[in-house]
């Protein structure tokens, strides 16, 4: 469960710096 968590985790925070960084692309 735990495991499970921290992969859930990671992959949020991998999608949301991926979109952030196209956000930050289209701003610029």
């Amino acid at each position: 469960m735990s495991s499970v968590m921290v992969v859930a985790w990671r992959w949020m925070s991998g999608t949301f710096t991926t979109t952030s960084t196209v956000f930050s692309a289209e701003g610029a």
